[in-house]
């Protein structure tokens, strides 16, 4: 499990934290209710904050999982209306969900996000969080969409041992992610040409696209970094959707090769990532959830 990539790219101030934010006091969030720009992090000075979605009171502890949104690394908020529908689906359904900001390019190259993404299972995990959102730390999955997916899936095959210890998760749900940011390592529309942000995203310098212009696309991949010792993955796509859905049929190839469980779902049609979750898709990923974390 190597090293990860650059993050470069446009549109970032408008998008980093509220200044006003702070962790709330253990106690004061109560089941049922929302809680949000809370504060997980603070990289570099830099606070990040999350929103919480919380289920219904239920008994004993509940399993957590993070929400990450996507927008090509270089856009997107914790709180865009399908990643907030997405959070709101998984309290409904007993889980503790997290909706989180992450710092994005071009300010914040590689490997920000993906640190930013492993220290909120972490933060999960402090005994404070666990007291005062009533949550399991043996039980946190991931969902993510789009160049969110990409790092759901980065750390879902980040690390080895355990999946209930530091930023390990049980399980991965990646919606339309690029799984192979390498040119031409995936049968159809390269990713790189079809999601321009993660040019930035790999610290990519300008003229071709080549190895040496683009030195972290194996290393981002996370496909590259697969091994037997991964979370379980659900991988959805669309069949005409503008990130090709061979990125996701690779991804399920290369899990089962190493003993990975992997369900893949290609749906009919154009949408991409979030706007891919119908009732229908949400049951589906539900039911992979409670299967590989709620248990």
């Amino acid at each position: 499990m190597g090293a990860l990539a650059l993050v470069v790219g446009a549109g970032c101030a408008a998008h980093l934290p509220h200044p006003a934010a702070t962790v709330q006091p253990a106690g004061a969030v109560t089941t049922g209710a929302t809680a949000s720009d809370v504060v997980y992090a603070s990289p570099g000075g830099v606070p990040l904050h999350l929103d919480a979605y919380l289920p219904d009171q239920e008994s004993g502890p509940v399993p957590a999982v993070l929400v990450v949104h996507g927008d090509s690394f270089i856009r997107g908020t914790k709180d865009d209306a399908s990643i907030a529908s997405i959070a709101r689906d998984l309290a409904a359904s007993g889980y503790a969900a997290f909706s989180i900001q992450y710092r994005l390019a071009p300010a914040y190259p590689y490997p920000a996000a993906n640190e930013d993404v492993a220290a909120a299972v972490r933060w999960l995990r402090d005994p404070a969080r666990v007291q005062q959102y009533h949550l399991d730390p043996r039980r946190i999955g991931i969902v993510g969409a789009s160049a969110g997916g990409t790092l759901a899936s980065y750390l879902g095959v980040d690390g080895s041992g355990p999946l209930d210890r530091g930023s390990r998760v049980a399980a991965v749900v990646s919606l339309s992610a690029g799984e192979s940011l390498v040119p031409g390592s995936v049968p159809g529309e390269d990713y790189l040409q079809a999601v321009t942000g993660a040019i930035g995203y790999l610290g990519c310098r300008p003229g071709r696209l080549s190895p040496a212009a683009c030195p972290n696309e194996i290393a981002a991949s996370p496909i590259t970094h697969v091994d037997s010792s991964d979370a379980p993955f659900y991988l959805l796509a669309s069949r005409d959707e503008f990130v090709p859905p061979q990125q996701s049929e690779a991804m399920a190839v290369a899990l089962r090769a190493a003993g990975v469980p992997a369900q893949l779902r290609v749906l009919p049609g154009r949408h991409h990532a979030a706007d891919l979750v119908t009732p229908d898709v949400m049951a589906g990923i539900v039911a992979f959830l409670d299967a590989h974390v709620r248990r």
